[in-house]
């Protein structure tokens, strides 16, 4: 059997992938001088190859200092992710925490061993926001994440997430790294490692959240752009919590000269997930085509030339209005994998969209999103039937190997079906439209499963409620007397 020393740089490269933790890198590179260069990139690639930056000076500053040292480690840089979140947290034991969410069943006896390192963690974080030097203006911020951005030439993905978190401690991700970078006087520096039951018994807040509005997308996005950036492949805005919507729809107008630089800084752009949020105070606008937020498919065809992944998410379901409206001039030709949660969706629209992208759509999801009354004044059943028709009939070029609908809506009580619509209903085809015996999988939430031929039972039944009423039959849902 060939030993680790041995291993051609190739494989040994291959064993570097599953070691996940930098300090296990450097005890590895410890054992002996042959293996201390065998795995020398790949333990720096896992210390700067992904980096988490807090908006606060000792973070914002360790990455212009990565950017700029001298050993070339910047080069190394593939992923960043920018954090609202404060790296500075209270602690309190779980059992003072019930009043918490889903605190009840996580009650711990708090181990003695961790009352001072809590504490410890308590005073630091008090410490830093009473501190003047601890905060930035929104300046200060860009021209640090200029500084950095302009000398990080090979990132490959970008994640900027909003709110904050709060939960039990063994949920929180905080590599020992990031402990001892923060909280220097608990010890944990490198050659120590963290114990795996740490804090456990401990709930994390983050009272000290770095809160922001609208403007927060323009401070940070502006850097990115002027920072000459152009091979990202990921680009993500994710809100955790949802106390914060930090990108609305109408941040999407732009000048031509703004779009530009989108244009530039995403030509080779893979994957895009986003959060987005309807202005309220664009309240009262009904669901049609000429509005204002008319200008996010420009945007999103603009640089979309080679997206195989696109997944938005409606920050604020409740109470919508607004329409989500895709591009249909030259749509998104390469993508391959499309997940919307909680729009509303304009019936022609979507299908013209579906019908640019068809060439290469494999994975479908739609989850919690309404079919309006569409143009032809169809009840919004009729319009996810009309949909799923669409997608059979075209379904020699539809290359779909998944698709998957969760319909929930409450508009409905009028027909024996409707009521589904307010627990869930479910569909999954797995296998391509083009299998002839692909089957699709109905859920209901209430009822049980069943698996059927979609395009025949769309063919059999064209009348809507016929087709509703004999899904939800076979599935179980509908008792005798909605169907005898």
């Amino acid at each position: 059997m060939a030993s680790l020393c041995s291993l051609p740089l190739e494989l040994a490269h291959e064993v570097g992938r599953f070691i996940d933790d930098s300090d296990d890198f450097l005890a590895l590179r410890m054992t002996c001088r042959r293996l201390n260069t065998k795995f020398f990139d790949d333990h720096l690639d896992s210390l700067y190859g992904y980096r988490r930056v807090f908006l606060v000076p000792e973070s914002m500053e360790n990455l212009v200092k990565i950017s700029r040292h001298p050993s070339g480690v910047n080069s190394r840089v593939k992923e960043l992710l920018i954090s609202y979140s404060s790296p500075y947290f209270n602690l309190q034991p779980i059992d003072q925490a019930q009043d918490e969410p889903g605190m009840e069943e996580n009650s711990e006896v708090v181990d003695e061993r961790h009352f001072a390192i809590s504490e410890e963690i308590n005073h630091i974080s008090r410490e830093y926001e009473t501190a003047p030097r601890n905060r930035y203006t929104r300046g200060d911020e860009s021209i640090l994440l200029t500084l950095a951005w302009s000398n990080l030439p090979n990132i490959r993905s970008l994640q900027i997430h909003f709110g904050r978190f709060e939960g039990p401690m063994r949920y929180y991700q905080c590599s020992r790294a990031e402990i001892n970078y923060f909280f220097p006087s608990l010890g944990f520096a490198p050659g120590h490692r963290l114990p795996s039951d740490l804090l456990d018994g401990y709930y994390v807040s983050q009272p000290f959240f770095k809160g922001g509005d609208s403007g927060e997308w323009t401070s940070l996005v502006s850097p990115i752009l002027f920072s000459g950036l152009s091979n990202l492949q990921e680009f993500t805005v994710f809100n955790q919590g949802k106390e914060l919507s930090p990108l609305y729809m109408y941040q999407f107008q732009m000048g031509s000269q703004r779009q530009e630089l989108f244009v530039t800084l995403f030509k080779n752009l893979t994957f895009l997930k986003l959060t987005l949020l309807y202005n309220v105070n664009f309240g009262g606008v009904g669901p049609h085509l000429e509005h204002p937020y008319s200008k996010f498919p420009l945007w999103l065809e603009s640089i979309g030339g080679n997206l195989k992944s696109l997944d938005l998410d409606n920050d604020n379901e409740t109470g919508r209005q607004e329409v989500l409206i895709f591009p249909t001039v030259k749509g998104l030709p390469r993508l391959k994998s499309l997940t919307l949660l909680g729009f509303n969706l304009h019936l022609e629209n979507t299908i013209k969209f579906i019908a640019r992208c068809k060439d290469g759509l494999e994975d479908l999801t739609l989850i919690r999103c309404t079919l309006p009354e569409s143009s032809n004044w169809l009840p919004e059943s009729s319009s996810w039937t009309e949909l799923l028709r669409h997608i059979c009939e075209n379904g020699k070029n539809l290359k779909l190997d998944r698709f998957y609908l969760y319909i929930q809506s409450m508009k409905y009580d009028a027909q024996p079906w409707h009521p589904v619509f307010n627990g869930g209903l479910a569909l999954g085809v797995d296998g391509g439209w083009q299998e002839v015996d692909a089957l699709c999988k109905v859920h209901c939430e209430g009822g049980g499963e069943c698996y059927f031929d979609l395009k025949s039972h769309l063919n059999t039944h064209g009348d809507w409620d016929d087709f509703w009423v004999v899904l939800l039959d076979r599935s179980g849902y509908l008792s005798d007397e909605h169907h005898s």
